[in-house]
């Protein structure tokens, strides 16, 4: 049986895991005062994950993050990680993507992944700000 003193968690446990500073920056510009719920649950892993995603794979990037976000979008369709897409969408938007980018980003999708993947997509929640007839 693996326990928390087994696997090591009891010590990330007692010592401060977080992002490094960068990587929190960027994070808290795209999703200001959001806390991941794996924070809490499984701080080593978000310390791992934030430090790759945003601080080391952006530090050689010439992708402006509205461009950036764009391009993640399309990658979470093929991925067919709704909840994901959701998270990222309010991100993009906020960002500055408009509701007639992201579904353009959405009708596209089709030819590459098939209609099933992006089905869902194309009736998104009210709030995420993407309305039906926006053009």
């Amino acid at each position: 049986m693996i326990t928390a003193a087994s696997s090591g968690l009891g010590e990330a446990m007692a010592r401060h895991v977080a992002p490094n500073p960068r990587a929190q920056k960027t994070h808290d510009a795209l999703f200001p005062g959001r806390v991941s719920t794996l924070a809490t649950t499984d701080p080593e892993l978000i310390e791992t994950f934030d430090n790759f995603a945003f601080d080391e794979v952006l530090r050689d990037s010439k992708l402006e993050t509205r461009t950036r976000l764009m391009v993640q979008l399309a990658s979470i369709i093929a991925s067919q990680a709704l909840g994901e897409y959701r998270v990222m969408l309010g991100a993009a938007l906020d960002i500055g993507v408009t509701p007639v980018e992201v579904k353009e980003i959405v009708y596209q999708a089709v030819p590459y992944v098939g209609m099933a993947k992006v089905f869902d997509l194309l009736c998104p929640p009210a709030s995420s700000g993407v309305q039906a007839g926006d053009r």
